[in-house]
């Protein structure tokens, strides 16, 4: 059986990271400056910062912001973490519905108040979201966990938000492992600071015997990358945009073979995606998924609203729909042609 999600490991990720063994440093350090400063000009990734998951760059930009006592709205369709985030840095999750068409927040069901601190749009699948249409003088945290390398127009995504955080988790496009990273408009001393518990570590004042002086006045945790993590990430550097646009062969050999297929919805892509998998929507969803047997497929990720912790009353028809309907496809590393056209036949084959 063929995984929906697999993990890319670089072939000079044993050198590498032996290498930093050898040297006994593990702590953050020349590896993960390294790391940032590569993928910061391959893929056009502005004042980036490299943390130790895409939850702690959530973090790290909600607590930035201020969220505390205040909403923050978020898509249902994404991962718990989202949410999860946003609580822990003392925030209500605000839950807007989606467009079904997109997967992705639907701006003009975006309500705002008094109250709204930010806005959290996830790129579901990597599909760039339309800020344009978004409300304005609203901080935006684009949760781009699935999107390492799309952009709008040809330039990276991180160019259109206030913050955009990525994700090295072991599955993901890019793994250290696990890690993060966030990318910020505009420089942040602040945020170099939160992810080592507030200290400034290029700046420590110390006494006449070498302690610190105590001057810590910014909240901050350990949401730091090490050195054992990053030449991971530099290995599965090599190559990664022959990769991406690998993934993005297929994706487009899906949408010209099945976008006139009868009970076949493609969602609306909106930039270049960087497909951390392919979804669309499906009529009879279920019956399509018998004539899937043995093929990768899944259509596990519903909605997180209906979690008991985020006490959510609403009504989100468009989150109901995509719920009943989404159907994806992986175009990872160890998926090729003859797997996508199989995929293509079944579904022409008809299920209805």
């Amino acid at each position: 059986m063929i995984p929906f999600f697999t993990t890319f490991i670089g072939k000079t990720a044993k050198d590498r990271v032996g290498r930093v063994l050898d040297q006994g440093w593990l702590n953050e350090g020349k590896q993960v400056q390294k790391f940032e400063n590569r993928l910061s000009r391959l893929l056009d990734l502005p004042n980036l910062l490299t943390t130790n998951s895409c939850s702690s760059a959530l973090l790290l930009c909600l607590f930035d912001i201020g969220v505390k006592d205040k909403e923050v709205i978020l898509p249902p369709q994404t991962f718990i973490a989202t949410g999860m985030a946003i609580m822990a840095a003392g925030g209500k999750p605000v839950f807007s519905d989606i467009d079904p068409n997109t997967g992705n927040l639907d701006p003009e069901k975006i309500e705002i108040n008094e109250k709204t601190a930010a806005i959290i749009p996830v790129l579901w699948g990597g599909n760039p979201c339309e800020l344009d249409k978004f409300p304005k003088n609203i901080p935006i945290i684009q949760d781009a966990a699935h999107a390492l390398g799309s952009t709008i127009n040809g330039k990276s995504i991180a160019h259109f938000s206030d913050y955009t955080c990525y994700s090295f988790q072991s599955i993901k496009h890019l793994t250290t492992g696990d890690g993060g990273a966030v990318a910020t408009l505009n420089p942040s001393p602040k945020l170099k600071r939160m992810k080592w518990f507030g200290i400034d570590k290029g700046n420590i004042k110390r006494d006449e015997l070498g302690g610190r002086i105590p001057d810590v006045d910014l909240f901050g945790f350990k949401w730091h990358m090490n050195d054992f993590a990053a030449p991971l990430g530099l290995a599965n550097l090599a190559g990664y945009k022959r990769r991406l646009n690998r993934r993005r062969k297929l994706a487009n050999v899906l949408t010209k073979e099945l976008q006139d297929v009868p009970g076949i919805h493609l969602l609306k892509q909106n930039g270049e995606s960087a497909y951390w998998m392919y979804t669309l929507r499906a009529d009879k969803r279920n019956s399509l998924c018998s004539k899937l047997n043995g093929l990768p497929f899944s259509t596990v990720d519903y909605g997180i609203h209906k979690n008991p912790i985020f006490d959510c009353k609403k009504e989100l028809p468009g989150q109901e729909l995509f719920d009943q309907t989404q159907l994806s496809f992986p175009v990872h590393d160890q998926i090729n042609q003859d797997i996508i056209e199989e995929i293509i036949n079944r579904i022409k084959g008809g299920w209805q």
